[in-house]
């Protein structure tokens, strides 16, 4: 609703905005427990806003054979990117930070959305998210990913603290980055 919001606001022709989407999984299912807009469907909405050649999504490591399927019929074709864990790890997470506001900017972007869900972070530093993945990023690894993204940023939201299965750190960690991200953006905070 927040990117359909900003993208009515700013108008189609006005600025083109691309998403920065960090999560574990890839949230490309069409449906999910018989609703289009459960939390595993998100992106698969997102791209059908601004176009899947305007979403990249980074630190993915948990995908169903539907999102396969439909990754490999459908959105390699429309220029859809993400970097899996293993390519932050491999390519660094500042490259891959570089690498995608670069797409969206070369593919005329003006502005870029960040979503952020918990469970991109390894569930060993945020452990209050619903559907936690090992092998997450850390938290140094996320801002390195940001950093290149902030003079382009025109929202950002941040999903999936649990309290359930939190004792405070989880909650914590997302304030922080929140207040890290506002910062960065307004030259406030340096890194």
């Amino acid at each position: 609703p927040v990117l359909n919001h900003l993208v009515n606001k700013l108008g189609p022709n006005d600025t083109k905005i691309g998403v920065l989407y960090l999560d574990a999984h890839l949230d490309m299912r069409d449906s999910y427990f018989d609703t289009k807009w459960s939390h595993a469907c998100s992106a698969r909405r997102i791209t059908e806003i601004v176009g899947a050649e305007n979403v990249i999504s980074v630190g993915v490591r948990s995908w169903s054979r539907e999102e396969a399927e439909f990754l490999e019929n459908e959105l390699n074709d429309e220029g859809f990117r993400f970097y899996p864990n293993t390519d932050v790890f491999d390519l660094e997470p500042s490259t891959v930070g570089e690498s995608s506001v670069e797409h969206l900017i070369n593919n005329g972007c003006q502005k870029i959305y960040v979503t952020i869900d918990m469970d991109v972070f390894d569930p060993s530093i945020a452990p209050g998210v619903g559907n936690p993945e090992p092998e997450g990023l850390t938290y140094s690894d996320v801002l390195d990913i940001l950093e290149p993204a902030i003079p382009y940023l025109c929202g950002v939201d941040l999903v999936e603290v649990n309290p359930l299965y939190d004792h405070g750190i989880t909650a914590l960690m997302g304030a922080r980055l929140i207040r890290q991200i506002i910062g960065m953006h307004y030259d406030i905070v340096i890194r």
